[in-house]
């Protein structure tokens, strides 16, 4: 580069460092989640609310949760933040004042001390009962329903592919299986405290991601009925219909 054009490019970047204060503008970022806890209520009856109240109804006003329904479950949230008082002097020794038709009831919040973000209660209506875990069978049920949903998007797309004998569908079977069940574990497992929230979303998208790599891999190395190509042609295909699709169907289904 010659003096002439070092010169020039200098006074661009001058120029450029001068005017950048010019077009800043406000940005807001959070890195993570707001501490909150959730009630599950699996089977809500109508016009059900959930509002938190101080012991002595004097200390603080009262403050309905925000409701977020999936299916036959609502998440009834409460985020420290929504208070103007220290972080958790809001949540702490409060209660819950359940209201619904004719019916009303009020609950004691169990001490959320032990876990600030993310606290999963379970309400059960009809018992009138606040639990601090969800049913055993819930987690269950959902796997098995976000398992179903991906084999039969995805054996769609592998029936497409023309794959038509026994070993290739075992291995469909096989190697879907053991991604499926594997990222059902990191959202409901490892991760379980976030699934109830709307960041269980960057889990899903990147375990699928993960999945189409390791299933890629392996349609390649274990299919032979059809050419590598065509196997992990399909492997790809299979996995972007069951993002798209499965992570449709997940908006509407509980978490």
């Amino acid at each position: 580069m010659n003096a002439s054009k070092r010169n020039r490019l200098s006074l661009f970047l001058v120029s450029l460092a001068l005017l950048a204060p010019l077009l800043a503008l406000p940005a807001w970022g959070n890195s993570a989640e707001p501490p909150c806890f959730t009630v599950l209520v699996i089977d809500p009856p109508e016009g059900l609310t959930i509002t938190l109240v101080s012991p002595d109804n004097e200390s603080q006003e009262p403050l309905e949760l925000t409701r977020d329904d999936r299916a036959w479950e609502s998440y009834y949230r409460f985020y420290y933040w929504q208070d103007d008082s220290e972080q958790s002097a809001s949540a702490e020794g409060a209660a819950l004042s359940v209201s619904y038709g004719g019916t009303s009831f009020t609950l004691a919040l169990p001490d959320l001390s032990d876990q600030y973000y993310n606290n999963l209660l379970t309400l059960d209506i009809a018992g009138q009962t606040l639990t601090d875990d969800a049913p055993a069978w819930r987690t269950p049920l959902l796997v098995a329903l976000r398992v179903l949903s991906t084999l039969v998007i995805e054996g769609v797309v592998f029936f497409l592919f023309g794959f038509r004998a026994q070993r290739s569908w075992l291995v469909f079977l096989g190697v879907n299986l053991a991604t499926q069940l594997l990222l059902n574990w990191a959202i409901t497992g490892s991760f379980s405290t976030l699934t109830t929230s709307g960041y269980w979303w960057f889990l899903y998208v990147f375990g699928e991601v993960l999945v189409f790599a390791a299933e890629t891999v392996a349609f390649g190395a274990l299919l032979k009925e059809k050419g590598r190509g065509r196997a992990m042609g399909c492997a790809l295909t299979a996995n972007a219909a069951s993002l798209v699709l499965g992570g449709l169907l997940l908006t509407y289904l509980p978490v």
